[in-house]
């Protein structure tokens, strides 16, 4: 078991997507879908960028996925049972606005599709990975997003950080996990932050 962990710029339900039962890394993130494999942990914490309240060595957790799948692009958009990750801009339901399953492949090529957020000049960074990391144990809080005990907190970057910083002291990630699944029940806690809800599900 490994353990990474990172800070948001953006949580509007793209990157990471909460919806539909599980969760998926789509989009954004390329180092850490391309090098993150099944039963390696990732948490997603507050930035600055995010939150202007937020300050260095109290950022809150905003989601916690235990890597279960990892499947390629093409995958991603030919199995029917990731058509409900495909945006939908004529829906009303917001949840089909930002579905992160936005990268079609056409000829050995990708094809993005329309969506609210990716545009032509995010495909570059996006392709660099054509993985797609799936999990159906996590626990995604969004606007309630939650704030760790000191000692059960993991290792943080300052900032940006492009692969994460990993934690290997196996004591503080059981303890972190034992105390989120201890308090908390897995899956869409409350909505996406930019979503300004903060009323849980």
């Amino acid at each position: 078991m490994r353990f990474f962990s990172y800070k948001l710029t953006h949580d509007d339900g793209l990157a990471p997507n909460p919806f539909w039962e599980f969760l998926t890394l789509a989009v954004c993130k390329p180092e850490i879908r391309e090098n993150r494999n099944i039963g390696d942990w990732i948490a997603g914490f507050s930035s600055k960028e995010l939150d202007s309240s937020c300050e260095i060595g109290k950022e809150k957790l905003i989601y916690l996925m235990k890597v279960t799948g990892k499947i390629p692009f093409s995958k991603y958009w030919n199995d029917p049972k990731y058509d409900i990750k495909k945006p939908d801009l004529a829906s009303s339901d917001l949840r089909k606005h930002v579905g992160d399953n936005i990268y079609k492949p056409v000829r050995m090529e990708y094809e993005q599709v329309p969506n609210v957020r990716h545009c032509s000049s995010d495909m570059d960074k996006d392709l660099k990975s054509k993985q797609v990391l799936l999990s159906d144990e996590f626990y995604y809080f969004g606007a309630s997003a939650i704030e760790l005990p000191d000692d059960i907190r993991p290792k943080i970057p300052f900032g940006q950080s492009s692969n994460g910083y990993e934690t290997t002291d196996v004591q503080c990630i059981n303890n972190l996990l034992k105390y989120v699944s201890n308090n908390y029940k897995t899956g869409m806690i409350d909505y996406p932050t930019s979503w300004g809800r903060k009323t849980q599900i």
